[in-house]
């Protein structure tokens, strides 16, 4: 009975921090369309929209492999997670460059001071 109290109590706890996140989430996108108007917050929702497509490229699936692999050798966790945060500061930085490049050959590189006047 024990290991399914944790489970349900997990599973709880998972869900409610879930909704808060949205909750969040909701009111933090009410407040920002409101206070940037249309144009400005349709420029930010592109630059988040184009950031995120390139995400993918910082990750490339170290999370799912960092829990399976912690999850068989506990004792060996800061290794694998330093590893695997100089992996993915490496990525990060390549990513970056990346999406500057990509943000000037698409012809958008001037427009980047509009979201911080």
């Amino acid at each position: 009975m024990n290991t399914v109290y944790k489970i349900a109590k997990n599973t709880g706890v998972l869900l409610i921090a879930q909704i808060i996140s949205y909750l969040i989430s909701f009111i933090y996108i009410l407040y920002l369309s409101r206070y940037l108007g249309p144009s400005q917050f349709g420029q930010l929702s592109t630059a988040i929209a184009f950031t995120g497509f390139f995400q993918i490229f910082t990750d490339f699936g170290l999370q799912w492999l960092l829990v399976r692999e912690i999850a068989r050798d506990k004792a060996r966790a800061a290794a694998y997670l330093y590893n695997a945060g100089l992996v993915k500061a490496v990525l990060a930085v390549i990513t970056l460059i990346l999406i500057y490049s990509v943000i000037n050959i698409m012809g958008y590189g001037g427009k980047l001071y509009l979201l911080y006047t």
